[in-house]
């Protein structure tokens, strides 16, 4: 994948039921092994390998609630 940082990315509103399809097709792509993330002209493709390190963090506050979502994974071809 060469030493080169890629990344590309977006946040918006949606529906909740939107944000769910969204997430389910993430899903399947990670299941697959490969995930493609596009946002105008930026493209990013990643390779999950077998085993992931997920980390999931959620907020309550007064007025706003948050849950996040990280997985990462090492690039090492090798060791999968």
């Amino acid at each position: 994948m060469g030493d080169k940082k890629r990344e590309v990315g977006f946040e918006g509103t949606s529906s909740r039921e939107r944000a769910i399809t969204y997430l389910e097709a993430l899903t399947a792509s990670v299941r697959d092994g490969a995930v493609r993330v596009e946002r105008d002209s930026k493209v990013v493709e990643l390779e999950p390998g077998e085993f992931v390190t997920l980390e999931v963090k959620a907020k309550s506050k007064k007025d706003r609630q948050s849950l996040r979502l990280q997985l990462s994974w090492d690039n090492d071809r090798s060791k999968s």
